[in-house]
């Protein structure tokens, strides 16, 4: 709500901070700034991490691309537009996701897919997983409704009823790359620190959400990269991952063949 939004920007809004740390039992030794110096609530939400905790995966290695976020992740090799999410006798495809954006390209037919759920505890602060140059970037508005932690069954078509941010990164390792930044409750505000034809490198600074449920989905074009095996393994149980921003997400395929 915007009620709760102006609540969580007030400088009164610190008197939160140590309570939700207790709850949420937050390493505050992690953060680069005291707890209490932040601006208001939403500021300590986003919080930076000591960059020392959260190296980037092979800094050498553009062929790496990394996890956007400290989260829980599910990642799936192959998703054709053909499969649904179903949502009590509804679907939604990845054309719905994409909204159907001229930049979708062969995104909406058929992509590998990584999905990125911050829990309450984790810094809301969102990082780039490849290199290359912001192609298109849209904000789609929609009710705020509640996130949950998969991206299946009824959960799924909640995403739809979300502030989304829609980012097509133009990759020079990766071709096409879809990054569908999403919050939630509360105001679901979505800080972007990029435009169109910015350039960005792997590991910046994408964007910060303000209080809320927060997912980011990035999509792949299918056959442009090989995830991770244990993440890959942990989905094959029914189990998500959980991962610090930066880390390894996935290798790109050189030999890519579009057919």
């Amino acid at each position: 709500s915007v009620h709760m939004g102006a609540k969580y920007q007030s400088p009164h809004s610190r008197a939160r901070i140590d309570w939700f740390i207790a709850t949420h039992k937050i390493n505050a030794s992690e953060c680069q700034l005291p707890p209490q110096s932040h601006a208001c609530f939403n500021d300590f939400f986003a919080r930076e991490i000591k960059p020392n905790l959260r190296p980037l995966a092979q800094p050498d290695n553009e062929e790496v691309a990394v996890c956007v976020a400290d989260s829980r992740v599910l990642v799936f090799n192959r998703y054709q537009s053909v499969e649904k999410f179903w949502v009590k006798g509804s679907a939604l495809s990845i054309t719905d996701l994409l909204d159907d954006m001229p930049e979708s390209g062969m995104l909406k037919i058929k992509c590998s897919m990584a999905v990125f759920r911050l829990a309450p505890s984790d810094s809301h602060r969102v990082f780039f997983p490849v290199s290359g140059q912001v192609r298109a970037m849209y904000h789609v508005d929609s009710n705020l409704r509640a996130l949950y932690p998969y991206p299946t069954q009824d959960n799924c078509i909640t995403f739809l009823q979300n502030k989304r941010v829609l980012c097509f990164i133009q990759s020079p390792v990766f071709g096409l790359v879809a990054m569908v930044i999403i919050g939630s409750t509360g105001p679901g505000t979505i800080r972007m620190k990029v435009d169109w034809w910015d350039r960005v490198k792997r590991g910046d600074e994408c964007c910060r959400f303000a209080y809320g449920g927060s997912t980011v989905i990035v999509l792949f074009q299918q056959g442009r990269v090989t995830f991770d095996s244990d993440l890959v393994a942990n989905v094959k149980k029914g189990r998500e991952t959980y991962v610090k921003s930066r880390s390894s997400l996935a290798t790109a395929v050189m030999d890519y063949d579009p057919e």
